[in-house]
């Protein structure tokens, strides 16, 4: 501040933050002001936004004359005066211009409450003339995720009115019926002039009308221009001197009609002898709404033919409305919801009484009944209706869900009485359905709704064991109570209770992506306000589960993945860049959950990697996990799931058709992150191969070639291994070969069905073994498709083997099959094996049919502990020959961390005096 009145600032602030539900980074701020006796300065830089500001005039002048102009604009907005020339007599000459990108501290707070925008610029002010002028533009503009290309506005005076503008250009693939919506007209003393347009596309014009507005004292009117009118594509002609009044106290007064071949709007009005509306009608027939749902981007895709026939009276203070409103083939979406018929008797006496009289139909049937009395007065604001509910179709519910997620069937009936006052009132009643149900279409299990009633008493609603009724008749029932006394503070307390209940029951089919059956038993409990409830509970998937999980895409092939190494985007797309400058933001659920998921270890998880079943994942395993989701929406998964026994089935190029044997004690462990499991799974596929060593002697090696797949999810760590645990010499030259040459070699017997090690001869029978692959294949196809209850599998191998009389080709041909029975408490496994010699002197043919038979007990329902009866024929190079081993006896398999653990007694832990000081410790007691 200077002597001669002048005075200036200059400031700088760094590192902006805010904080309120989240901490907001709004970058830095820059402002230098000049305050001149004649003239005043402002010039602000945050990031790419720059604004700047000129007045005539000192900085106190301005102030004032500011402060005078808004004063006046309310006062004449509260008078219906508007002009634009007192209002300009006030203004000072003035310039004020922004100019705003995406990095500046405006953008960052916007971004903050859902909006962000591409590029803003905006200049307002007077022009030499002294006339008052806005001009304003926005570019890539996003609300909420409704992305527009551009909005741009305009306002300009003329003598004493404001003529305004705005201009709104649709972005591609958003609000697709949205081309370019304009908006326009003047502003002068009472009267406000607009039309609005929604530009043509290729269906043609959308919107096109025009009204004058007329405020008037606690009163307006509307009159729409005649020509040309155009509503959701369809012209239509009107009435010159149409108008509508609105005034508080009265009904509507009204002269309209509009026609457009057999569909019109009619509203109608009378004068009463006091020459205020006695009557108004309300006629409505043959309008699509279809038409509007389309040219409407915002609203649900929606049609049905609208007819209304309505009727309104007034006299002695009292307002009658008597008619109906009907939607023919009203479709939601897909689905039909039917032909809706809406009763209205409604009656509205003193200003502060309400007699209503509501039904609801559908396809002719009565579904909802509603009446009683209501009060509005400042004093008195009870109520008291009688809902009536005769026979309510639960497809009309079913039809307002999300697409592919639920299908319901049957009716609700019930009756309540709501009395009191209107802002706590008190709720008696029950509720019940009639062969009702519900179809989970992700899974394809339709479910049985129970049919007793659900009580409410005083605002009390008790379950009553409500529930669910599986397809193995097994209920899902639902205990205790909610309690709404306080609607600002509604309290649950119930939990759910299911036995055996089974959740999926789905055969084999080619429509949905899962089936077959599921079964749990299942314990929660439901407590607390319901916007901050608490979930506990456990759910056990049972042993006689069996789940297939069918991929729908084309089967799994080597693909070209280059295309998304570099991808070039456009900066000028706003779509794109919305998207990747989201701001992440951290949303309270209000729910604190906390499940414990038990899956028992003989649950059988089949994964179909190609729709023919040729590429496939089978795996039986169990697990203890524990999910929990928290209030502010953060989930976790901790726990551990164990591979007890598997098969990877996978088409590999140039290798052909392999079977992987998933080895007992694979898992994948879950730390917390849901996305991001640690996997160790290691599966193995045997191959008998022949091995012929430098002095020309060959023999035959069984060998398991191995895949391991380790490390997270995220870094996914693959690797090749090759064993031959049953030939010591081989398995001594593989444990000094490094883990890449083992690769190798494992690649190289499975390709070409060759071991190439140390002092040995590597010969292929690549050729040979390609047409055993393509006949392997065809008959495990055809096993998989006709016999879909029992696990057949063929193996054909060709090797080289030398005898006495000298090298040739042999060629095993094999077979496995197990059944599992008994709801998985028996397991049968049955292989042999016929081989063929090219030699005339080998005899030919050498037949073993069942060399290996094995039945398998389960005791309870651990799979790791169970008696077992077997008889197995195998080749043992020591002693370079078969050998039968029979035998019957009980395996219990078990897991230690330590040698030690085996002689140690496990102490059992008491969860439940555990649980409860924690959650004490978060209460804060």
């Amino acid at each position: 501040m200077k002597a001669d009145s002048t005075s200036s600032l200059r400031a700088n602030f760094s590192n902006i933050v805010l904080q309120d539900l989240a901490t907001r980074k709004l970058g830095n701020l820059d402002i230098t002001f000049s305050g001149l006796r004649n003239k005043t300065l402002l010039d602000v830089k945050a990031g790419d936004l720059t604004m700047k500001f000129e007045g005539d005039g000192g900085g106190y002048t301005l102030v004032d004359r500011f402060s005078a102009a808004s004063g006046l604009l309310v006062e004449q907005i509260e008078k219906h005066d508007f002009n634009m020339v007192k209002l300009n007599e006030l203004l000072p000459d003035f310039r004020l211009t922004i100019d705003a990108k995406q990095e500046n501290i405006l953008n960052g707070y916007l971004k903050s409450n859902g909006i962000r925008f591409e590029r803003m610029a905006i200049d307002l002010g007077t022009d030499v003339s002294h006339d008052f002028g806005l001009s304003s533009k926005v570019y890539g503009l996003n609300i909420e995720g409704i992305v527009l290309d551009s909005v741009l506005m305009y306002a300009k005076q003329k003598d004493v009115a404001l003529r305004y503008g705005v201009d709104v250009f649709g972005a591609k693939d958003q609000l697709e019926g949205l081309a370019q919506l304009t908006v326009e007209g003047n502003v002068e003393y009472d009267q406000i002039n607009v039309r609005i347009r929604e530009h043509a596309n290729e269906d043609g014009e959308i919107f096109n009308i025009g009204a004058n507005i007329a405020l008037q004292d606690s009163a307006f009117s509307v009159s729409i221009s005649p020509d040309p009118l155009i509503l959701g594509y369809v012209s239509w002609q009107i009435n010159r001197g149409n108008f509508i009044r609105l005034k508080q106290g009265e009904i509507p007064a009204a002269n309209l009609q509009l026609l457009n071949g057999d569909k019109r709007i009619r509203l109608i009005s009378e004068e009463g002898a006091d020459h205020k509306p006695a009557s108004l009608i309300v006629d409505i027939k043959g309008v699509d709404l279809g038409g509007f749902s389309k040219a409407l981007s915002f609203i649900p895709d929606i049609s049905g033919l609208l007819g209304i026939d309505v009727q309104m009276y007034s006299k002695n203070n009292v307002i009658d409305v008597n008619g109906t409103v009907n939607v023919d083939e009203f479709y939601y979406g897909k689905e039909r919801v039917g032909d809706l018929g809406l009763g209205i008797k409604y009656r509205l006496s003193q200003q502060t009484e309400h007699d209503v009289d509501f039904s609801l139909s559908v396809d002719g049937v009565k579904a909802l009944l509603t009446k009683g009395r209501l009060m509005t007065g400042v004093e008195d604001k009870n109520m008291a209706l009688d809902i009536d509910i005769p026979k309510f179709p639960l497809r009309v519910a079913g039809a307002f869900t999300p697409p592919g997620i639920m299908k319901l069937d049957g009716d609700m009936i019930g009756a309540f009485q709501v009395k009191g006052q209107m802002d706590q009132p008190l709720i008696n009643g029950d509720l019940r359905f009639k062969d009702g149900t519900i179809e989970a279409l992700m899974i394809g299990t339709t479910f049985k709704i129970d049919s007793s009633a659900i009580v409410i008493h005083d605002n009390l609603l008790d379950f009553n064991h409500f529930g669910l009724i599986a397809p193995n008749k097994q209920r899902l029932e639902l205990l205790g109570t909610v309690d709404f006394a306080s609607f600002s503070a509604i309290k649950m307390d119930a939990s759910v209770q299911a036995k055996n209940f089974q959740a999926m029951k789905v055969k084999e089919n080619t429509e949905t992506m899962v089936y077959g059956k599921v079964f749990v038993d299942l314990s929660a409990t439901l407590k607390g306000m319901l916007d901050n409830l608490k979930v506990r509970g456990n759910i056990n998937l049972l042993d006689n589960s069996e789940v297939y999980y069918t991929l729908k895409s084309s089967p799994l092939e080597l693909t070209d993945r280059s295309a998304d190494v570099v991808r070039f985007v456009s900066f000028s797309d706003t779509t794109q860049l919305a998207a990747a400058d989201e701001l992440q933001q951290v949303s309270s659920v209000n729910l604190d959950l906390l499940m414990s998921v038990n899956i028992a270890p003989l649950v059988g998880l089949n994964v179909l990697l190609s729709s023919n079943g040729q590429n496939r994942v089978a795996i039986n395993g169990g697990g203890n996990l524990t999910y929990t989701l928290n209030p502010v929406g953060e989930t976790r998964l901790v726990g551990r799931y164990v591979l007890t026994s598997g098969i990877v089935s996978y088409g590999l190029p140039v290798i052909g058709q392999k079977d992987f044997k998933i080895q007992d004690g694979s898992f994948v462990e879950w730390t917390g992150d849901l996305a991001n499991p640690t996997l160790n799974i290691t599966a193995a596929e045997t191959i008998s191969a022949s091995v012929t060593d430098d002095s020309q002697k060959s023999r035959l090696v069984t060998f398991n070639a191995m895949i391991k797949i380790s490390n997270t999810l995220e870094k996914l760590d693959i690797t090749f291994d090759l064993a031959a645990e049953g030939d010591i010499t081989i398995q001594n030259q593989l444990a000094a070969m490094t883990a890449e040459e083992r690769s190798k070699e494992a690649m190289n017997m499975m390709i070409y069905g060759t071991y190439s090690g140390p002092g040995t001869v590597a010969k292929s029978n690549a050729s040979d073994n390609a047409l055993n692959n393509f006949v392997e294949n065809e008959l495990n196809q055809w096993s998989r498709k006709h016999l879909k209850n029992m696990d057949l599998t063929f193996g054909i191998n060709t090797y080289n083997q030398v005898s006495e009389a000298g090298e040739s080709k042999k060629t095993d041909y094999s077979y496995q099959f197990s059944k599992r029975l008994f709801n998985n408490k028996v397991r049968v496994k049955v292989g042999g094996r016929i081989s063929t010699d090219n030699d005339p002197a080998a005899g030919g043919v050498e037949e073993n049919l069942v060399d290996d038979i094995a039945i398998e007990y389960v005791f309870g329902k651990n799979p790791n502990f169970f008696l077992k009866i077997f008889r197995h024929t195998g080749y043992e190079s020591v002693l370079e020959g078969e050998v039968t081993q029979t035998g019957i006896g009980v395996v219990l398999r078990k897991n230690f961390q330590k040698f030690m653990d085996i002689f140690r007694r496990k102490k059992k832990v008491q969860v439940e005096s555990k649980i409860e000081p924690i959650e004490n410790e978060k209460s804060g007691k």
